[in-house]
């Protein structure tokens, strides 16, 4: 299975754009804290999915409720804002940079 966790709690499937159509794994929180890696800072690889404008489409919105580590309080996730450590995402929320990042 291509989401299938392995048994250190890991998703099996490493981290790349390598998926199926070219995605990166998703449900995985080292995709949440590695994704900087895979743009080359330019975000090419990232419009696809998310937008020209990065701020999500209906092709980057999560299919099941989701955990999201926050990483500063910069985005738009409540929880994060409040200095919280996590972010609870519901099913159908279109990601987008402006979710954990300031947006320019």
């Amino acid at each position: 299975m291509c989401h299938e966790r392995g048994a250190d709690g890991n998703l099996s499937m490493p981290l790349s754009l390598d998926g199926p159509h070219g995605m990166h794994p998703v449900g995985d929180n080292r995709w949440n804290h590695q994704h900087r890696n895979f743009t080359g800072g330019k975000n090419r690889n990232c419009t696809a999915c998310h937008g020209q404008d990065l701020t999500g489409t209906v092709l980057s919105a999560v299919s099941a409720n989701r955990v999201l580590d926050c990483k500063s309080n910069q985005g738009d996730f409540p929880e994060c804002a409040a200095g919280e450590p996590i972010a609870l995402v519901p099913a159908g929320t279109q990601i987008g940079c402006g979710n954990c990042h300031k947006q320019k």
